[in-house]
């Protein structure tokens, strides 16, 4: 029987990519594996890597949106020393009071603690130590063994994020959901992260989307085990036997909301509420979220410790097709350069140096038109990104700007800001507000939509000016 005939689960079945029709094997023992508490069933498909699934979710639909829902945020310190608070854990298996809870668990991010919770409608990037995971820790010590078993390279324990969703709507509960907001919020922090190491020269966090990867392991629907599931394994043990660990390629690191752009979020929370609820199938929505989800990859480690300049051409490769799907017009139509240039025109600079169409730039094969500052570095990305990716001959310093060493491959992320900044239609000035309260926030919105929009100009004016030793 094929996937797809087993509605209404079928939904859910796109979120749980581990779940396979047929599965051969189980890591558990026989005499390991989880028996059957009253009231509970195996999971409709047959499978939750040899776990079970409570009745008391219903109708099959629940356990899937338990397991897909798992994404987790965790608070805490930096990877010296164990973070999570035991103290405040008190673990009830048996707890009835836990299953009232309108939020579940899912992935894990164990590069990452959190201060503070990002959260939209209906997903949240938290800490361990949030009400909604102490909840859960109290109620299900596996889950808690879980989140405990968590250590850096150096073996120190770190307390990770973890993604969770708000239950009850299980088409929301999706692979294409959850990676949809934690795309907006990694993307929301490298923009703004490169943008910073541009204008103030130095070493920080979150330059990078490796960051917020999710962890291959969760903990099972009725958390009597852990899954674990990539593209290279699935398998399933006990949470005691297991010792996580963060990608080594990156530090661990505490984020919190002053880490993000106050203004690109907001917007990307909201249009994320008009891809996946209120207009599904409108063509811009659903080019954002697809030229997000191939920023997020272009925006990776480009490469491990055998980085070579090959691998940053790879990046600018995945980065200008980010560009393009954006500003894809649709099925009937077609993309080019010109369209990213257009859209580019299309920001409200502030600083005018950004509008003046002075600067030498691509305008097709072997043709050079003035452009705009952005446009031109567009249009150098897009030339550099032909010549890695065609297999021509590039140099070393084929993408390092001649007159300053300035690398083009680090203004990719601050322009496709820009980008997204006329795409949405970010502006300072909204509806004219009616109360004083709405003036306020309208104040507030104005001095983030300032101060944001103000780092991505200086960034991408940086590009002429020398590199600082």
């Amino acid at each position: 029987m094929g996937i797809a005939s087993l509605n209404p689960s079928y939904g859910l079945c796109r979120f749980v990519g581990f779940l396979s029709e047929h599965r051969e094997g189980l890591l558990l023992e026989q005499d390991e594996r989880p028996t059957a508490p009253q009231g509970a069933r195996l999971s409709p498909l047959g499978h939750d890597g040899g776990l079970l699934v409570p009745e008391r979710f219903g109708g099959g639909i629940g356990p899937l949106v338990q397991t897909s829902a798992q994404i987790f945020n965790i608070h805490g310190k930096p990877w010296f020393a164990p973070y999570i608070d035991s103290s405040r854990c008190g673990r009830n298996d048996d707890s009835p009071d836990f299953f009232m809870s309108k939020w579940a668990p899912g992935y894990i991010l164990p590069n990452i603690s959190v201060d503070e919770p990002f959260e939209s409608s209906h997903y949240a990037l938290v800490s361990c130590n949030d009400p909604r995971a102490i909840e859960i820790r109290r109620a299900h010590s596996e889950f808690d063994t879980f989140i405990k078993c968590f250590h850096d390279e150096f073996g120190h324990q770190v307390a990770p994020a973890v993604l969770f969703v708000r239950e009850g709507e299980p088409d929301l509960v999706g692979i294409e959901q959850a990676s949809g907001f934690r795309d907006a919020v990694a993307l929301s922090c490298v923009c703004k992260a490169r943008a910073l190491r541009l204008v103030h020269p130095h070493s920080r966090y979150f330059q990078f989307s490796s960051w917020f990867d999710f962890h291959p392991w969760i903990t099972s629907t009725n958390y009597t085990g852990i899954v674990g599931s990539s593209p290279a394994f699935s398998d399933s043990n006990i949470a005691k036997n297991f010792y996580g660990h963060q990608d080594a390629s990156v530090p661990h690191a505490r984020v919190s909301l002053s880490d993000a752009d106050n203004t690109l979020l907001p917007a990307l929370f909201g249009m994320w509420d008009r891809r996946f609820i209120t207009h599904p199938d409108a063509w811009r929505s659903i080019a954002l979220f697809r030229s997000m989800n191939m920023a997020y990859a272009a925006s990776q480690l480009p490469s491990g410790p055998d980085m070579t300049h090959y691998a940053l051409g790879r990046s600018v490769g995945l980065w200008i097709s980010a560009f393009e799907i954006l500003a894809h017009p649709g099925q009937n139509g077609d993309v080019g350069y010109q369209n990213i240039y257009r859209l580019l025109r299309d920001v409200e600079w502030r600083d005018a140096a950004l509008t003046v169409e002075t600067h030498i730039a691509y305008a097709g094969r072997n043709k050079t038109a003035p452009n705009t500052l952005p446009c031109w570095i567009y249009g150098e990305l897009f030339m550099a990104r032909n010549d890695f990716l065609h297999g021509k001959p590039v140099a070393l310093d084929r993408l390092v700007v001649q007159s300053s060493g300035q690398n083009l491959y680090n203004f990719a992320a601050p322009l496709y800001r820009a980008a997204l900044t006329a795409f949405l239609g970010l502006k300072k000035y909204g509806p004219h507000p009616q109360s004083n309260e709405a003036v306020a926030r309208a104040i507030s919105r104005g001095v983030d939509f300032n101060h944001d929009q103000s780092l991505i100009e200086r960034a991408l004016m940086r590009v002429f000016k020398p590199v600082q030793p």
